[in-house]
């Protein structure tokens, strides 16, 4: 994790980290909100609605299946950023 943050400003090496944990079903608040907010900056508005609309469908998911005990990182206000982008990023199409 230490990496990512000194390469925090690098999009391509955050797209890589992000496609990697979504192949896995996994997810970092840090780097899919990080991703989403350099796709937005540099007018790439598909591939931050893709990343937006993985993280609303994890998020889904994790709360359905949450046994009560383990972390709720649904409820991470980074993650939350990200699906409160979705109906903007629709009206940048």
């Amino acid at each position: 994790m230490g990496k990512m943050r000194n390469r925090r400003d690098d999009i391509e090496y955050l797209l890589w980290q992000v496609r990697k944990m979504q192949a896995e079903q996994q997810i970092r608040p840090f780097a899919f909100h990080r991703a989403v907010v350099l796709l937005v900056r540099d007018e790439r508005f598909i591939e931050a609605l893709a990343i937006c609309e993985y993280v609303r469908r994890w998020c889904v998911r994790a709360e359905a299946y949450h046994d009560g005990t383990s972390e709720m990182i649904w409820k991470s206000p980074r993650l939350r950023n990200c699906i409160e982008r979705i109906d903007q990023l629709y009206g940048n199409l």
